[in-house]
C-alpha cells in the first residue's frame, strides 16, 4: 500500500506562502471567545519579539479593512445588543473612527465614534433597537445592516389551507402567496433524478416545543409525512430571528414529529441558516414531517463555572479510532474531541462489514438452486440495499477502491485490506469467527500458523471437517480451509484476481464447495459476530407486531425504531442486542449439533445466554458510539466539544459513520448539527474555496459539529480530483486540518494570541530544550512499550518574557501505516498563522503545543502497521496505556497549562 503522509499535502512548495497571502485578503470578521467571561492573557502587541514575516508589529494609521461582527443583526425594540468592530492590523496607538445609524428612528448607535486601543485590533459598539424597520451602522469603512423586527411570532394557524404542488428534480414547492404560508418551501436539487415525482402538501400544524425550548417560528406540517428520501433536500420555515440572542443565529435548532416520531424531538439537521431579512430559516433534512424552528431557552444568559483541561486530542483515519476510544473512555482528561474520517461507531461499521465487506455470496440454498451461478463469484446483488446517506454497495470478492481518484489517502488495494482486518484482529481480538487460544486465528486452526511465514500458511493451508455455519455449511458436509487473499485484478485495486493471494485472512474461513483445499471464486467466507439474535427493540417486537401498527399512521406505535438522526435512541433496527431481544440459542454458528458430535468449533450453544466473539465484544465495549450513549455520564458530555467529519465518497463510508456517532450525542440531548461542506460554517455564507478558515465565528458554533465535505452530486472530473474522498481534495484536507484546530484554539478561554517570532529549529537530542519541533523515543513503564513522539511548541515558546506562559496541547494521532515524524511538520503551517503579524490577534488561533504519538506497529506490538491505538486484549501492544503515559510526560516535561475552572455564558 503505498501511504503518503496525507496531512503534508499542505506543505507542498509555495503553500506556506499561499496561506499566508489568502488569510489576509479577507474583509469578514469573526469574534473571538465572546462566550468565555473574563480578560484574556494576551499581551500588548508591542510586547512581542520580531517576526520574521517582515511585517511590522502594529499599524499605523490609516487602519485597514474594518468590518462588523456579527454580519447581520436582528433585534426586537427596545433591545441592546454588541456589534465587535474588527480592523486587519493590530493599533500601535489608538484611534476612534466614527460611528452613525442611517435610521436613527430604528436603531441607534452607542457614540459618536469608536475607539480601537493600542495593541487591540478589535473594539465594541453598542447597538440599542427602537422601532421595526431597518438601518445601516457604520463604522469607518464598515456597515451592518441591523433589521428590527416586532417580537411576536409569525403566525401559521392550523385551520390555514394547505398549499399543495408535485416536487421534481430542479423544482420547489412554495406555500400561498401572502398568507401564513408563504415563506414555507422545499425543493428537490436538479440532481436528485432518483427521486420519483411526489404531490407534497405544506400544512400549518400546532406548537410541538420540547422542554427547554422556545419557539422563533411556527410548526408547519410536509406530507405525506412518512417520506424519507436518500439525499437531503432543502426547507424553508417563516421565523422571527429577533427571538434569536443575537451572536446565536449558529445555535437555531429544528423541532420534528411524524407519524412514525409522534413525541415532538429535537432532530439535528444539515446548514440550518436565517435569511438576510431575517424572516425564515433555511436547513436540509432526508424527511418529510412537520418542522418548527427553536432556540434553547435562555441561551447567552446563563452563567456557569466550567472545568477546562486545556488538553484535546485529535485524530485521522486510523487516529480517528484512537481519538475517538482514548476521549471518549477518558472525557475529564480533555476539553475537544476530534476524530476526522475514522470508525467511530463499531455497531454500524460491523453491520456493514458483514454485509458488504463480507458479503455476497449464496447461502446453502441458493447453491443448491443454481450451483453454476453461485460458483462465478460473491455479486452485490447478494447484498441488501443502501439504507443510508452515502452508503456503498460492496462485495467480498470487489471491495471498493477507486481507481485513479486522487484524494484516498493512498492506495488500498487488497493486500491493504487484508492488512487492516489482520491488524484490527490483533488488536481487538477476533470479531468475525469464534476463536481458539490465541484469540486471533479460528478455532480449530492451530496456534502455531502465527509462527509460520505468510508464503508457508498460503501454500498449505489447514482443512477443517464438520465445521457447522447456518448461512453457509448448516450440514457441515463441507470443509473450510484457511485462505490468502491480497493480490487484485490489473487497474482494479480492490478486484479480487482470482488467485492464491500473499496474505492470509486470519479473521475467517472460507467454505471449500468444491473441496480442493483452497478458496475459489464463490465459495463463501464466514461470517459470524455473534449469535442470531431478532433486533427487534427491548420490548421484543416487531414494529408491525406492535398494537396499534398502520404502515401509513402509525408505522412505529412503541416508538423504538432507530433512526440515527431521528431516533437515535430506539433499540430496534440498532445492530446491536438489547436486553428484551430474542436469540437463538444454539451457538454462534447457528446449527444445533447433531445428537452424538461434539462440534468443537462453535462456543454458547445451550448456555443460555446471548454469545458474541470477544474481538465483537472488545469493538462494543470501546466504541465510541456506546461510551456517548451508555457509559458517559451527562456532566462529562456537557463539558466536552465534539467535532467529527468524514468524506461523503469515502471508500470507508465514514461519512456516513460519524452520522451514527453524532446520533448518540443528540440521543444524550446534547445540541449536534451538521454542516454540508464548509462554506455553510458560520452565520454567513462563506467561499468554499479558498476557504477562510480563520473567519469563522467558531465560539459560538454548537459544541458539537458533525461535517460532512464532498459534493454528493459531483461529477466524474470532481470525482476524480478526491473530492469527498478519503481524505479529499487538497483544499478539502487542508480546511478539515484548520477548521478542528481553530475551533478548538477559539473555545478555550484567554490564551496568547500575540505576534511572535517564527522558528523552525530542531532539536531532537534536547527533546525541544532549545528548538520548536522535535522528534525522541518513549518509554510507557506502565506498558513497557518504546516509541516515537514528535513534539511542537508554539511560537515564542522559549522567549524570555514568555517564561510563565502555558499552553494548551493538542494530541494529534496519525493514520495507518504512518508514524509521529510524518505529522510534526503540521506545526509549520499552524505555527505560521500563530505567529503572524501581518494578520490581526482576532485572526490568529492561540498558540497550543501540539503532541504526536506514536501508533504505528513496532516489533514488540505483534502486528503489522497499525496499532489503532487501544488496550489489546490478544497481544501485547497497550497504546491505551502508553498515551495515558506519555500525556502525563508531557505535563510534566512541557509548559502546559494547568486545569482550571472559568466561567462562562451559555
Amino acid at each position: 500500500m503505498r501511504r503518503p503522509a496525507w496531512w503534508l499535502a499542505v506543505l507542498i512548495p509555495g503553500s506556506l506562502m499561499a496561506c499566508s497571502s489568502a488569510s489576509t485578503t479577507n474583509d469578514a470578521a469573526v469574534p473571538s471567545d465572546r462566550g468565555v467571561s473574563g480578560d484574556a492573557d494576551a499581551a500588548d502587541a508591542s510586547d512581542a519579539a520580531p517576526p520574521v514575516d517582515g511585517a511590522t508589529l502594529c499599524e499605523e494609521e490609516p487602519p485597514t479593512r474594518e468590518s462588523l461582527s456579527p454580519t447581520a443583526l436582528y433585534l426586537a425594540p427596545g433591545a441592546r445588543a454588541a456589534l465587535t468592530l474588527r480592523i486587519g492590523r493590530d493599533r500601535c496607538a489608538p484611534i476612534a473612527l466614527p460611528s452613525s445609524s442611517a435610521a436613527a428612528g430604528v436603531a441607534t448607535v452607542g457614540g459618536a465614534s469608536v475607539t480601537v486601543a493600542a495593541g487591540a485590533s478589535t473594539a465594541t459598539v453598542d447597538v440599542t433597537a427602537v422601532a421595526p424597520g431597518t438601518s445601516v451602522v457604520t463604522v469607518g469603512a464598515a456597515t451592518v445592516t441591523v433589521t428590527v423586527l416586532d417580537p411576536a411570532l409569525p403566525s401559521c394557524a392550523p385551520a390555514t389551507p394547505a398549499s399543495r404542488g408535485m416536487l421534481r428534480a430542479g423544482q420547489t414547492v412554495r406555500g400561498a402567496s401572502g398568507g401564513p404560508l408563504e415563506l414555507v418551501t422545499v425543493g428537490l436539487p436538479t440532481a436528485a433524478t432518483e427521486v420519483s415525482p411526489l404531490e407534497v402538501e405544506l400544512a400549518c400544524a400546532a406548537d410541538q416545543v420540547p422542554d427547554g425550548f422556545s419557539a422563533i417560528g411556527p410548526a408547519v406540517r410536509f406530507n405525506p409525512g412518512t417520506t424519507k428520501l436518500m439525499r437531503e433536500i432543502p426547507f424553508t420555515l417563516p421565523v422571527n430571528a429577533a427571538r434569536v440572542p443575537p451572536g446565536f443565529e449558529m445555535q437555531v435548532q429544528l423541532a420534528y414529529t411524524a407519524p412514525g416520531f409522534r413525541t415532538p424531538r429535537i432532530v439535528p439537521v444539515a446548514d440550518v441558516h436565517l435569511t438576510n431579512d431575517g424572516r425564515a430559516v433555511t436547513f436540509e433534512a432526508p424527511r418529510l414531517g412537520t418542522w418548527q424552528p427553536v432556540i434553547r431557552t435562555g441561551l447567552g444568559t446563563r452563567r456557569t463555572r466550567q472545568r477546562f483541561t486545556f488538553h484535546s486530542i485529535l485524530g485521522a483515519s486510523m487516529g480517528s479510532a484512537g481519538a475517538g476510544m482514548i476521549g471518549m473512555r477518558n472525557l475529564d482528561l480533555f476539553d475537544f474531541i476530534a476524530p476526522l474520517g475514522g470508525p467511530v461507531d463499531w455497531n454500524y461499521l460491523g453491520h456493514y462489514i458483514q454485509n458488504w465487506h463480507m458479503g455476497g455470496f449464496c447461502s446453502a440454498a441458493q447453491r443448491a438452486a443454481d450451483p453454476a451461478g453461485c460458483a462465478m463469484g460473491s455479486s452485490v446483488d447478494r447484498t441488501p440495499p443502501s439504507g443510508d446517506l452515502y452508503e456503498r454497495r460492496q462485495h467480498f470478492e470487489e471491495w471498493f477502491f477507486p481507481d485513479g481518484w486522487e484524494g484516498q489517502g493512498g492506495t488500498f488495494d487488497r493486500m491493504s485490506y487484508i492488512q487492516i482486518f489482520r491488524d484490527l484482529t490483533r488488536m481487538f481480538g477476533n470479531a468475525v469467527t469464534p476463536p481458539g487460544m490465541t484469540g486471533v486465528l479460528p478455532r480449530g486452526v492451530p496456534d502455531t500458523e502465527l509462527t509460520r511465514s505468510d508464503s508457508d500458511r498460503c501454500a498449505t493451508p489447514v482443512t477443517l471437517t464438520s465445521y457447522y455455519d447456518r448461512e453457509y455449511n448448516p450440514d457441515g458436509s463441507l470443509p473450510v480451509v484457511t485462505f490468502c487473499d491480497g493480490t487484485h485484478a490489473p487497474g482494479r485495486s480492490g478486484r479480487w484476481d482470482g488467485a492464491r493471494g500473499n496474505f492470509p485472512m486470519e479473521v475467517s474461513l472460507a467454505v471449500d464447495v468444491n473441496r480442493n483445499g483452497r478458496r475459489d471464486a464463490g465459495e463463501p467466507v464466514l461470517r459470524r459476530f455473534f449469535e442470531a439474535f431478532q433486533d427487534t427493540g427491548t420490548d421484543g417486537r416487531a414494529s408491525a407486531d406492535e398494537p396499534g401498527f398502520n404502515a401509513m399512521t402509525n408505522p412505529d406505535p412503541a416508538q423504538d425504531d432507530y433512526d440515527r438522526q431521528f431516533n437515535p435512541g430506539g433499540t430496534e433496527g440498532n445492530f446491536s442486542r438489547e436486553e428484551g431481544e430474542a436469540f437463538d440459542d444454539r451457538g454462534i454458528d447457528g446449527v444445533a449439533c447433531p445428537a452424538g458430535e461434539t462440534c468443537p468449533y462453535d462456543v454458547g450453544e445451550g448456555n443460555g445466554r446471548w454469545d458474541q466473539n470477544p474481538g465483537w465484544e472488545r469493538f462494543s465495549q470501546v466504541n465510541p458510539r456506546n461510551l456517548a450513549a451508555r457509559t458517559a455520564t451527562a456532566a462529562q458530555l456537557a463539558r466536552v466539544g465534539i467535532w467529527t467529519d468524514g468524506g461523503v465518497h469515502d471508500l470507508f463510508n465514514f461519512a456516513t459513520v460519524s452520522n451514527h456517532f453524532v446520533g448518540a450525542l443528540a440521543q444524550r440531548g446534547l445540541p449536534v448539527h451538521y454542516y454540508n461542506n464548509f462554506a455553510s460554517l458560520g452565520a454567513d455564507r462563506l467561499p468554499e474555496s479558498p476557504f477562510p478558515h480563520d473567519l469563522v465565528d467558531y465560539a459560538h458554533m454548537p459544541s458539537h459539529v458533525m461535517l460532512r465535505y464532498g459534493n454528493p452530486d459531483a461529477t466524474m472530473t470532481e470525482l476524480v480530483n478526491g473530492d469527498g474522498g478519503h481524505v479529499g481534495t487538497i483544499p478539502q484536507i487542508t480546511s478539515r486540518l484548520y477548521t478542528s484546530l481553530f475551533w478548538m484554539a477559539a473555545r478555550w478561554p484567554g490564551g496568547d494570541r500575540r505576534a511572535a517570532r517564527y522558528s523552525t529549529e530542531f532539536d531532537n537530542a534536547g527533546r525541544c530544550a532549545n528548538g520548536y519541533f522535535c522528534t525522541f523515543d518513549f518509554r510507557s513503564d506502565r506498558s513497557g512499550r518504546n516509541g516515537p513522539v514528535s513534539v511542537y511548541l508554539p511560537p515564542g515558546y522559549h522567549d524570555p518574557e514568555n517564561a510563565n506562559v502555558r499552553y494548551p496541547v493538542v494530541y494529534f494521532l496519525h493514520g495507518y501505516g504512518q508514524q509521529p515524524s510524518d505529522l510534526v511538520a503540521t506545526g509549520l503551517i499552524v505555527g505560521n498563522f500563530m505567529a503572524l503579524s501581518s494578520i490581526p490577534s482576532w485572526r490568529r488561533p492561540q498558540k497550543f503545543i501540539m503532541v504526536f504519538p506514536d501508533g504505528r506497529c513496532r516489533p514488540q506490538d505483534n502486528c503489522l502497521r497499525g496499532t489503532f491505538y487501544t488496550d489489546s486484549p490478544v497481544g501485547s501492544a497497550q497504546m491505551e496505556t502508553y498515551f495515558l503515559d506519555l500525556y502525563q510526560y508531557i505535563d510534566r516535561s512541557y509548559r502546559v497549562r494547568m486545569p482550571e475552572e472559568v466561567e462562562v455564558v451559555d
